[in-house]
């Protein structure tokens, strides 16, 4: 399936099959969010969908997928009304990046609740931070890209606070990175260039521990969309 989102008056979640036979018409569409949809991703087997909206909007919601998504169920929400560059569902964790921003957001099955569960992580030396970019490292780990072009990681499993480690620099330039499991490479990029590491490198580092972090240069009001 594919989903894409509108920005404007009464947006739209717009949901697509990829079915070889598929026709170019939606097969489900979503009225929730105001003002636009900032981002969404799939769960992991594809049977949910997480929807945030824009900042105005600041609901962060999950739905459930039925009959090949033809069908559609509310399954839980929460507000979100943080400066979001991206989301990404690893698990039964979603995690939500941005401006001094870090949380982690899960279903609360074990009260049977519609409100989704948020945890924030722990910035610490990171506070001043602009995160840009997130992607599955492992199981347990994601690995976070700040506007500064620090690489750092986190624990989604930790059962007591979440704290982001700083494993890495790269250039400041570095506005995306994408991890290839299967050649155990990290391809970052910028909006001229590319390159790699392998992730032997990445968790050797390359940092001096005693280096200060450098705040971002962004403000809330003053937000400049990095180019992809």
């Amino acid at each position: 399936m594919l989903a894409v989102g509108e920005v404007g008056y009464q947006p739209r979640i717009l949901l697509y099959s990829l079915a070889p036979d598929s026709s170019c018409r939606p097969i489900a569409i979503i009225h929730e969010h105001q003002f636009g949809i900032n981002s969404l991703c799939f769960s992991p087997d594809s049977k949910k969908l997480c929807s945030l909206g824009l900042i105005n909007d600041g609901f962060l919601i999950i739905w459930r997928l039925h009959n090949a998504g033809r069908k559609i169920g509310f399954a839980g929400s929460n507000k979100c009304s943080s400066i979001v560059n991206k989301m990404i569902w690893h698990e039964d964790h979603i995690v939500t990046v941005g401006l001094r921003h870090i949380k982690i957001w899960k279903e609360d099955f074990a009260h049977k609740s519609t409100i989704l569960r948020g945890r924030s992580v722990l910035l610490r030396s990171f506070l001043n931070s602009n995160f840009i970019d997130v992607n599955i490292l492992n199981e347990e780990e994601l690995l976070v890209l700040s506007d500064q072009g620090d690489l750092a990681v986190l624990n989604v499993n930790e059962e007591d606070s979440v704290v982001l480690k700083k494993i890495y620099q790269v250039s400041n330039k570095t506005n995306q990175f994408l991890i290839n499991i299967a050649t155990e490479d990290l391809v970052l990029a910028s909006t001229k260039s590319m390159f790699t590491l392998t992730i032997d490198q990445l968790i050797d580092g390359n940092i001096n521990m005693n280096e200060r972090i450098r705040p971002t240069h962004c403000s809330p009001t003053k937000m400049i969309k990095r180019t992809d």
